[in-house]
């Protein structure tokens, strides 16, 4: 099976795909949010759920997705949100920076959990 072009698939993402409040609203009940802290999306895609995070809490928020054709149509959506070309297993920012990290539809394409987890847990603030 050839890979994903998801340079492509950004072109019409956004026709098949949407965020759902009810998840961002389960985060929220969970996590117990401070008033101002920074949060991670791990494969954003286009910002769907990375949009409505923003937009539901006073959050510093950031999205990394591998697809620089994604994240095109993402910066599009929200200027306050601080889009990146990364990977779950390469998260390109900084140790101890982030409160809370998520991703939605996202674990089936990591390659490498292990990995996935270590950089989680170096962004994320003890």
């Amino acid at each position: 099976m050839p890979p994903v072009n998801y340079n492509d698939i950004s072109r019409v993402y956004d026709d098949v795909r949407e965020g759902d409040v009810a998840l961002i609203n389960r985060f929220l009940q969970e996590i117990q949010p401070i008033s101002t802290f920074n949060a991670l999306d791990i494969g954003c895609g286009t910002g769907n759920y990375t949009n409505l995070f923003q937009k539901h809490t006073q959050a510093h928020v950031y999205g990394i997705d591998p697809s620089e054709g994604m994240l095109s149509k993402a910066r599009q959506k929200n200027s306050r949100i601080v889009f990146q070309q990364g990977t779950a297993e390469d998260i390109p920012l900084e140790d101890n920076f982030f409160d809370f990290v998520y991703m939605t539809d996202v674990i089936h394409h990591v390659g490498d959990i292990d990995r996935m987890f270590t950089e989680i847990h170096r962004v994320i603030g003890a």
